[in-house]
């Protein structure tokens, strides 16, 4: 089965999340929401707080099909400001797995 990582970071937009997430395990492709924060509780851009199933720190090492990025305009800034998620993606290109960046619209 295809295992693929959704990252959230804080200020992630709740729509680019959820929906892909509803539609992957729909697919019932093996889904895991990796918090890019300290906890496992993220806090979207619309305030709406969501726990993940882990965090990034815990699964750095774990190799995923694909790894989703939901962006907003916090979230987006948030993702490219953080190194751990830098190098995870890196590693995932480098092996060359998909890198699928959800974005309703240019962020600002």
């Amino acid at each position: 089965m295809k295992k693929v990582a959704v990252l959230l970071a804080p200020g992630f937009e709740e729509a680019e999340a959820i929906v892909t997430l509803d539609i992957l395990r729909r697919l019932h492709i093996d889904v895991e929401t990796l918090a890019c924060a300290e906890s496992r509780a993220v806090v979207s851009y619309h305030d709406i707080p969501m726990v993940a199933d882990s965090t990034l720190s815990e699964r750095q090492q774990a190799l995923f099909d694909a790894v989703v990025l939901p962006g907003g305009p916090q979230g987006s800034a948030n993702l490219a400001a953080n190194p751990a998620v830098i190098a995870f993606v890196a590693r995932h290109d480098a092996a060359g797995k998909l890198i699928c960046r959800v974005m309703m619209r240019q962020a600002n």
